[in-house]
């Protein structure tokens, strides 16, 4: 779907290129608030510091030409996959304030990278599943829209904290129904 999506928007040339714009991260990695360096980077001074900015982070530096092109409306797709998985709550708050603000701050480095004509794509799995198994879907597909309004309440419990202010800065939830 990533790669469909990133061929649809940029038509890359080849590999290479489509790497330059498109990134998957699994998100299962991340278990803690120190997991968080795997995206901006870690603190000068902790265990890391010197390796890599960070996966965001790197990601964003390579797309600042493009963030400032004012012919370009979208720099780059960047996917959060299986985002149910994250075992922490302030990765949830970190998002949300990169969403916010448009840029991401290097925590290495204390740069700021625009973000804001990226598209954030998060995946998962597990949200959902059990509506997803009732028979009853199959046979009345009016269901869909109660469908969504289950997954979007599950999200929001799951994901958010139950926060109306989290979820309301989430564009799209869109659902990949298996018939």
């Amino acid at each position: 779907t990533y790669n469909w999506l990133a061929k649809l928007l940029f038509n890359p040339a080849d590999r290479v290129e489509q790497n330059l714009i498109l990134r998957v991260h699994p998100c299962n990695t991340i278990s803690d608030k120190h997991d968080l360096a795997q995206l901006i980077g870690a603190p000068p001074g902790t265990v890391g510091s010197g390796e890599t900015p960070g996966i965001l982070v790197d990601f964003a530096i390579k797309l600042q030409e493009r963030e400032n092109d004012p012919n370009v409306y979208i720099s780059g797709i960047f996917v959060f996959e299986e985002i149910d998985k994250v075992g922490c709550d302030q990765f949830m708050v970190q998002l949300m304030e990169i969403f916010d603000s448009g840029v991401v701050h290097s925590a290495h480095t204390g740069a700021q990278y625009s973000v804001r004509k990226m598209i954030f794509i998060m995946s998962c799995n597990g949200i959902g599943v059990r509506a997803l198994k009732d028979p009853k879907l199959r046979s009345n597909p009016d269901t869909i829209t109660d469908l969504e309004k289950t997954v979007r309440d599950e999200v929001k419990r799951k994901l958010c904290n139950s926060q109306d202010s989290t979820i309301a800065r989430i564009g799209h939830i869109r659902l990949y129904l298996p018939f």
